[in-house]
């Protein structure tokens, strides 16, 4: 039987990203492979965010490259990458307060309906929108909660409420920047149950500062330290390496 060959995502090459006289992100070079979970740790201030929002599109690179699925999306918008399937959520939820669950995961589907609208009339995605919001529901056990507004959701469910959004627009790529901050133990480990639930066709990157989370749930980790990466390795590498105990672990 042949060995099967990884098949990069999304890379960059020599990415910089300057903020007057900071450098924020320098001379990244970076693969992610389809279907993994990447971690991305390091010390506050490592340029991480920074890092991701150079690969969403909600911030321009000074210099360099970003590849995904073959195509230079480097000087693109966020929109469109967002339509080419990459997704981001914030660390603060970015959902719609004032709308019911239901009405939310719609305005994802909505989305998906755009994005395939040349080969499927919208018609048939009006037809099939409770099908669609339904199964994104089921997917982040918010079925019970479809009438209520999205405001009146804790907020560990308001963050699953977002994931749900985003998954019925259907992302390749979900990048999540601290989704677990304010999240209880017991959400945590609901939350990181519905990661490995629909990994199963897309491919995660986390930003993260809960090292256990991180470790646990990463497949290979990515350790930024003053704009640059610093190591990358599987969790249990990464745990030893002299040079990520000394710049983030402590010791």
């Amino acid at each position: 039987m042949e060995a099967l060959v990884a098949v990069s995502l999304l890379s960059t090459k020599k990415l910089n990203r300057r903020f007057g006289g900071v450098v924020a992100v320098k001379d990244i070079d970076f693969s992610l492979e389809q279907g993994e979970i990447r971690g991305i740790i390091g010390p506050n201030g490592a340029g991480k965010t920074t890092f991701v929002n150079l690969l969403s599109g909600r911030l321009a690179s000074d210099s360099g490259q970003i590849v995904f699925r073959g195509v230079d999306i480097t000087g693109q918008p966020a929109w469109k990458r967002a339509r080419l399937g990459i997704a981001y959520t914030f660390q603060i939820t970015s959902i719609y307060p004032g709308l019911t669950v239901f009405e939310n995961v719609a305005i994802g589907a909505q989305m998906r309906s755009h994005q395939s609208s040349k080969s499927r009339p919208w018609t048939d995605w009006k037809t099939n929108l409770e099908e669609i919001v339904g199964s994104c529901l089921r997917m982040t056990g918010l079925d019970w909660s479809r009438t209520r507004l999205a405001a009146e959701l804790a907020y560990g469910h308001q963050r699953l409420l977002e994931i749900a959004v985003n998954l019925a627009v259907d992302p390749v790529l979900f990048i999540l920047d601290e989704p677990t901050q304010g999240l209880s133990v017991d959400e945590i480990r609901e939350f990181t149950d519905l990661l490995r639930r629909i990994r199963s066709d897309r491919t995660i990157i986390l930003i993260e500062h809960n090292l256990p989370f991180v470790m646990n749930l990463a497949d290979r980790v990515t350790v930024m330290d003053q704009g640059g990466i610093l190591a990358e390795n599987d969790p249990k590498g990464i745990q030893v390496d002299a040079r990520v105990k000394a710049a983030y672990l402590g010791e």
